[in-house]
């Protein structure tokens, strides 16, 4: 019986400029592809809540390649990208004392993904 390597993949916080370059373009590329977002020069999805430093971004790594990417936006007073879609709703929560945060800037890259993890 032949041996078959187990591919290992893990989870990290992006704490090193090249791994939010990473995340960011693997957004972009993904989000293109599906016309979430428009072309740009720089090839990233950034967001002004990316640039917030309580907004951890977290990698799903395989190797050296990144398999998926999510960014946890905590409420602030910039408030949340979802309000801009659902400003009452937002309101109320924050009114009854809610806590929120939002999962954003989900990306799975495709080209691997495609191939099975």
């Amino acid at each position: 019986m032949a041996h078959q390597e187990v591919s290992k993949e893990r989870v990290e916080l992006a704490t090193k400029k090249a791994h939010f370059e990473e995340a960011f373009k693997l957004v972009y590329r993904e989000y293109l592809k599906k016309g979430y977002c428009s072309p740009n020069p720089s090839g990233m999805k950034i967001t002004l809540y990316s640039a917030l430093p309580e907004t951890p971004t977290f990698c799903l790594w395989r190797q050296d390649s990144i398999l998926a990417t999510a960014s946890l936006v905590m409420d602030s007073p910039l408030g949340l990208p979802v309000e801009s879609t659902y400003p009452t709703e937002i309101k109320e929560l924050r009114q009854k004392g809610r806590k929120l945060s939002e999962v954003s800037l989900l990306a799975l890259n495709s080209d691997l993904i495609s191939k099975g993890i």
